[in-house]
C-alpha cells in the first residue's frame, strides 16, 4: 500500500478506488496535475515489480506489457467499475464476499474503514 501513498502524493492523482491481489491490481485513479495515466500507471507498474522481484527472487517481467484503461462517462460507469474492482478478489477466490477482503476500497466506500489508505470519496 505504500507504494500507492507514495505515488499519489508524487504524481498528484486522486485514488477513488483500489484492490491489490496477488499477481495484479486494480485502481482507478483520476490524473490532477501534470502527469497522465500512462505515466501514472508506468511508475506504479515497475515501484511494484522491484519490489516484488526482490522479495521474491523473480527474474523477467511480471506484468503484461499494457494496462487497461477506461474513460469514466458518469456516475453509474463510475459505480459498475467501482464494483467490478471491489468484486475482483472473490472472483478470484481470495474471499467470500468483497467485505471481507482487506486490500481493497471496499472498506472505505461501505465500512467507513480508512485505516489501510485514505480515498478520495468526493
Amino acid at each position: 500500500m505504500q507504494f500507492l501513498k507514495y505515488y499519489r502524493q508524487k504524481y498528484g492523482f486522486k485514488l477513488k478506488g483500489f484492490a491489490i491481489l496477488e499477481d495484479h491490481f486494480h485502481v482507478l485513479i483520476v490524473p490532477t496535475g501534470e502527469y497522465d495515466i500512462s505515466w501514472i500507471m508506468k511508475s506504479l507498474k515497475i515501484a511494484v515489480s522491484k519490489k516484488v522481484k526482490t522479495k521474491d527472487k523473480i527474474n523477467g517481467p511480471i506484468w503484461q506489457h499494457r494496462f487497461y484503461d477506461h474513460v469514466v462517462r458518469n456516475e453509474q460507469d463510475f459505480r459498475e467499475i467501482l464494483d467490478y474492482i471491489h468484486n475482483n478478489p472473490a472472483k478470484h477466490n481470495l474471499c467470500e464476499s468483497p467485505g471481507e477482503y482487506k486490500y481493497s476500497s471496499f472498506g472505505n466506500y461501505y465500512l467507513n474503514d480508512h485505516s489501510l489508505i485514505e480515498v478520495d470519496m468526493d
